[in-house]
């Protein structure tokens, strides 16, 4: 059975894009500049799907949290949105923080006991 036409031009228009990755990011580069609304949707989009997250389950979890960080509950920095937080082993999602509270649990790799060995340190008692 022959390709359909539009399928034919994906597949060309996919090995032409394998072949010119340069041209690409420049073509995506400036489309991003021209469309800033549509470019930050596609990406909330495409980063709310990989954790199996509609935008209608963000917006009902950033209700719950009132717009604020889960933990430090501040609302994030003027153009920013919160994060999904999940874990890394589970892929559970635990919530939304802003971008400080996200990294520092990052870079802490969700290992509880070095969460309290900060803690401590910073004067935390238990």
């Amino acid at each position: 059975m022959p390709q359909k036409t539009s399928e034919k031009k994906l597949a060309a228009w996919r090995r032409w894009s394998l072949n010119n990755p340069d041209k690409v990011r420049e073509i995506v580069r400036r489309w991003r500049e021209n469309n800033p609304d549509k470019s930050k949707a596609a990406s909330r989009k495409q980063n709310l799907n990989q954790y199996g997250l509609t935008l209608a389950d963000f917006e009902a979890m950033n209700r719950k949290q009132n717009g604020l960080c889960n933990i430090c509950h501040k609302p994030c920095s003027k153009h920013k949105v919160l994060s999904v937080d999940h874990c890394h082993k589970t892929g559970r999602v635990r919530g939304l923080l802003c971008d400080s509270c996200n990294k520092g649990l990052g870079h802490f790799k969700d290992d509880f006991s070095t969460l309290i060995r900060a803690a401590t340190h910073i004067g935390w008692k238990n």
